[in-house]
């Protein structure tokens, strides 16, 4: 490959003497017909086009034969809203490949939202266009630059790993070729060719045009991130209105869809649970479940003693036993059990609409998986959920504000959950914020990097001592330094004795007990005792003044869930308090 860009290097500069390859600033961008969206994923749960008009093919755990595949994948969502992620242990990464049902390979827009764990240090491909036997197409170089193999242009921008953005990029009928990358909302023109050769032309089989994602090509070796995240896609068959780039990846709630289960409709489903001298790795078959009718599915849970030692939360979600479609898996969070035993309880809320039929719940790791005779060795699980249709709002194209609610309400947390007035404040405030379906997902658990930042704007928090990183695995080009910084400088966290933070790990309860007191500065004069029977010597005086001062209280009456994660409610309700108490 080495030979063929320096071949190339002579060939753009042929170009660029001749005139095809533009400056960014000279561009003016010719003017096309009205772009069409034909392809649309939002990976909120399924690997499916939601219009229908293309095919997902992904890597399987296996190697494919070209030292590609995606050892981990599943869905999980966060502040940028619901994505598939995937680990490859490949040496030409992981993804997958879309074949769309028509040719549209002369002028199009293709959008891409994702985050690479690594970008820098040598070509990491983004997306490949020749069905794998080219070079061609887009990657990062350097420290995240973007750039469209053959041609030698460079971005101007740069990516820092963990960092989501959006690659668009649209091929003219002039041949002009022209891709922005956005940034925080922001888009900015990366790349601007004359493709007179055709290079940007992507490879048509059986009249299907054909896009791969995140692996390396089979040309040369290695030139693929390891891991990373995928948000949305989307395809137009013209090139897309420039004022709409920065915002045409965004994802849109689909019409009708209902997203949500209101409280009092929910119902149990299934459930063979029971805790009774369980055993590990399930030997009855698969754990199986039949819907007479469509139910929108709010809750899973399985259960993972684990001779009391629980297990790290893995992966959850359903196949359809006749038409084999998969739905998730879903990173799970998890909770304790009896005795405190930590990370035995794992569960999802995917709001997804399963079909009238029968369903095999899959679980990522079923040597820890329990089950008994009474559940006929079958895997435990829990499945909840309700009648489709219901708490989908009434439509009404331009509905009346209601001045005694100015917020917004959530679909899945309503006037009269828990924690609804403690949290209402605070997303009044612009502290926290719901995700882009309009979903608030207050059971899901909160990570270390979320609580610094929602503090970091509770406390007004602010680093001026940018030069040196607190952390070593928060550098200055961290899309969270400042806040995580801020949070480190002012005493809030400690961090850990390797001087990481680890900003995308779940935070415990005993953890957020510990960061509470000492971003309020509480402190209680009583020697008071507590009930609960799993504090440990860390965490138990940070635990003892939340107590006395009827900031928190326990999972149960004798356990705190020191070694819990907690939840996005209630950590609001823990930080109104304690806020409140330092007033």
């Amino acid at each position: 490959m080495m030979g063929q860009r320096i071949l190339f290097c002579i060939l753009s500069a042929a170009l660029i003497f001749s005139g095809l390859m533009t400056s960014v600033t000279a561009m003016e961008l010719p003017s096309e017909g009205e772009a069409e969206l034909i392809v649309d994923y939002s990976f909120d749960g399924t690997l499916t086009d939601r219009l229908g008009n293309s095919e997902l093919t992904a890597f399987g755990e296996e190697n494919d034969g070209w030292n590609r595949n995606n050892a981990v994948s599943g869905f999980g969502a966060d502040e940028e809203g619901s994505y598939w992620f995937w680990e490859s242990t490949e040496s030409r990464g992981g993804g997958f490949i879309i074949d769309i049902d028509r040719d549209v390979s002369e002028t199009y827009t293709i959008g891409v939202r994702f985050s690479f764990n690594e970008t820098g240090s040598g070509y990491k491909k983004i997306i490949d266009y020749r069905d794998s036997q080219s070079d061609n197409g887009f990657y990062f170089i350097g420290d995240g630059e973007l750039t469209f193999y053959p041609y030698t242009v460079r971005g101007a921008s740069n990516t820092a790993p963990g960092e989501v953005v959006d690659v668009l990029a649209s091929r003219y009928a002039d041949d002009n070729f022209i891709a922005h990358l956005v940034q925080d909302g922001v888009a900015q023109m990366e790349l601007v060719v004359g493709d007179a050769y055709g290079e940007a032309i992507p490879e048509v089989v059986d009249g299907k045009t054909r896009f791969g994602f995140f692996f390396d090509d089979v040309a040369t070796g290695s030139e693929a991130a390891s891991a990373g995240k995928v948000y949305s896609i989307k395809v137009w068959d013209q090139p897309i209105d420039e004022s709409e780039i920065d915002s045409a990846l965004d994802q849109e709630e689909m019409i009708g869809d209902p997203l949500t289960c209101p409280e009092e409709s929910e119902v149990e489903l299934f459930n063979n649970n029971n805790v009774f001298a369980v055993s590990n790795h399930p030997s009855g078959g698969p754990t199986i479940f039949e819907l007479e009718e469509d139910r929108v599915i709010s809750f899973l849970e399985t259960y993972h003693w684990n001779f009391s030692r629980g297990s790290l939360p893995g992966t959850l979600g359903f196949r359809n036993v006749d038409t084999e479609e998969v739905y998730g898996p879903w990173q799970a969070e998890s909770r304790s059990g009896q005795g405190g035993a930590p990370n035995v309880y794992w569960s999802i809320s995917p709001y997804v609409t399963l079909e009238a039929g029968t369903y095999e719940v899959l679980d990522s790791e079923p040597e820890t998986w329990s089950h008994n005779s009474s559940s006929d060795f079958l895997g435990f699980a829990r499945v909840r959920g309700c009648e489709t249709g219901l708490g989908v709002p009434d439509p009404d194209p331009d509905p009346e504000p209601d001045p005694e609610d100015p917020v917004p309400a959530f679909l899945d947390f309503h006037l009269g959950s828990r924690g609804y007035d403690y949290v209402i404040p605070y997303v009044e405030r612009e502290v926290i914020r719901g995700y882009g379906d309009n979903t608030f997902r207050p059971d899901h658990a909160i990570t270390r990097a979320e609580v610094a930042i929602i503090l970091s704007r509770v406390l007004d928090l602010s680093s001026d001592k940018h030069e040196q990183a607190l952390f070593t695995d928060v550098p200055p080009h961290h899309p969270r330094y400042s806040d995580i910084q801020a949070a480190g400088e002012a005493g809030v966290f400690m961090g850990y004795q390797d001087q990481t933070f680890k900003p995308d790990d779940h935070i415990t309860r005993g953890e957020i007990a510990a960061v509470a007191v000492r971003a309020f500065e509480l402190s209680s004069q009583n020697a008071i005792d507590t009930p609960f029977t799993d504090m440990t010597p860390t965490f138990g005086p940070y635990i003892r003044i939340l107590y006395d001062l009827n900031i928190t209280e326990g999972q149960t009456p004798t356990l705190f869930g020191t070694q819990s994660l907690i939840t996005r409610r209630d950590f609001v309700i823990l930080i109104s308090r304690s806020e409140a108490q330092d007033k």
